[in-house]
């Protein structure tokens, strides 16, 4: 599944939606498409923690 497949599938996933009508193979591709996502996620935050640690060392820090 690349980026993409998983940035379609994620729209149209509702966090705390009844699961009870979804097969096994749905829940599994949900399940996948939702860790891809959190690791997406993760890159995006150390990105930015990098960028804010590198600001600081050149700026200072923000009081």
């Amino acid at each position: 599944m690349d980026e993409n497949d998983v940035l379609r599938q994620i729209g149209t996933i509702t966090l705390g939606e009844d699961l009870y009508g979804l097969s096994r193979d749905e829940l599994k591709a949900r399940i996948e498409a939702l860790e891809v996502e959190k690791s997406r996620v993760k890159k995006e935050l150390e990105k930015k923690q990098s960028e804010r640690s590198a600001a600081d060392t050149l700026f200072g820090p923000k009081p």
